[in-house]
């Protein structure tokens, strides 16, 4: 049988029963809604969207981005760059306060990335991304509360403008690292596991979300740009740095 084809994605989508609106009734600063039960109906969610819009391949006229294996390879550049920027700044013969605590505690967050990205390959990545490309997956790129719904027996979406091909992994890991990087403590491991258990997936997946999660996003982040415009000032740059560092409490000594 000829599939049908659809000229954007939005009817793709449309067709699958998912409706895509203007708005969904979620404040997004309000974290008294968020636990585990909500956390994991919204992971469950994910997981429903993706069967319903998975075997998309040459069924839009409409081009959809690749963003398969682009987040780990971004991790690698990005570690590099703070790699680089820290010895800069470690040879420098004057350093203000924010610098120095960039460099005594850079080369443990480093230490945290270079693990991060080590545990991703032995958790069977390469696998995962065949797999992806072989069943041709789809995730939704922005899975928050506000931008995923189920009212009325109805799958909703607002944004749909960052949906891409990856590994359906990606949209359990964008969910739970955009929470923890509001200050909200998870149970990972749980919650990647339960993630897994919706989609069918096995312990490679669950063991790929976990290491995801332990890349220091933020402190490379923040110095890569840092880097790029020194005028800020001083003291707020420390106080944001010792909020990152209480992210990473556990990790960082």
């Amino acid at each position: 049988m000829q599939k049908k084809i659809f000229r954007t994605v939005e009817d793709y989508i449309l067709s699958k029963d998912i409706d895509i609106v203007n708005h969904i009734p979620f404040d997004k600063k309000d974290f008294s809604r968020i636990n585990s039960k909500t956390i994991i109906e919204q992971l469950k969610l994910i997981s429903k969207f993706h069967k319903r819009i998975k075997n998309c391949n040459r069924c839009t006229l409409q081009r959809i981005e690749n963003q398969t294996g682009k987040i780990v390879e971004l991790q690698k550049v990005d570690l590099g760059k703070c790699k680089k920027i820290l010895r800069d700044i470690e040879n420098s013969n004057s350093k203000n306060d924010f610098e120095s605590m960039l460099v005594n505690y850079g080369k443990e967050f480093l230490r945290i990335g270079e693990k991060s990205i080590e545990e991703i390959y032995i958790s069977g990545y390469i696998d995962i991304i065949v797999r992806s490309m072989d069943n041709n997956e789809i995730c939704i790129g922005d899975p928050y509360f506000n931008n995923l719904a189920y009212e009325n027996n109805r799958i909703q979406i607002k944004n749909i403008n960052k949906i891409s091909y990856n590994i359906v992994e990606i949209d359990a890991f964008n969910l739970l690292n955009k929470l923890s990087r509001k200050g909200i403590k998870l149970p990972i491991s749980y919650l990647a596991g339960e993630f897994c258990e919706f989609e069918g997936l096995g312990e490679k997946s669950q063991k790929l979300i976990e290491a995801l999660m332990k890349y220091p996003y933020d402190f490379v982040r923040y110095c890569n740009r840092y880097k790029k415009n020194k005028k800020y000032d001083n003291d707020k740059c420390v106080e944001k740095l010792k909020d990152i560092m209480n992210i990473y409490s556990s990790e960082v000594i």
